[in-house]
């Protein structure tokens, strides 16, 4: 995949404001997750064609809204996924938090339809086109 291109990123987060997340939604963020979300906190990505947008963690179009709205509402999104991010039609990328061979894997779900799930990267880094966040 190509190396994203992240314009207009969210204000910059802090240590405590991933911790309160993971306290508030009880999940566990992956340590690269952590990483890329304290350098950039989502954004606009306009070089792929796949992926229209990288979904901040508490403000804007945001990863906790997809939280309370997918997972502990309409209960439509696995709750050991974690979505992070939209293509162009609104359905989620989303990082597998569940302990596995498929922890850390990005999934897409085509929401449109019967919710087809798909594995697209092994990794975050894979997904972004990096080797490592600090790539970005």
């Amino acid at each position: 995949m190509n190396k994203v291109e992240i314009e207009l990123a969210k204000k910059q987060l802090t240590d405590a404001d991933l911790d309160y997340f993971e306290k508030e939604y009880n999940k566990k963020l992956p340590q690269n997750f952590r990483k890329y979300l304290l350098k950039y906190n989502g954004g606009l990505v306009e070089n792929r064609d796949d992926l229209d947008i990288l979904l901040s963690l508490l403000e804007g179009n945001k990863i906790e809204h997809w939280v309370r709205s997918h997972q502990i509402l309409e209960q439509n999104i696995d709750p050991d996924y974690l979505p992070f991010a939209n293509d162009h039609t609104n359905n989620p990328y989303c990082l597998i938090l569940k302990e596995g061979d498929d922890y850390g894997k990005v999934v897409f779900i085509e929401m449109d339809f019967q919710s087809d799930e798909y594995i697209v990267a092994d990794s975050l880094e894979e997904f972004l086109g990096v080797e490592s966040i600090d790539d970005l």
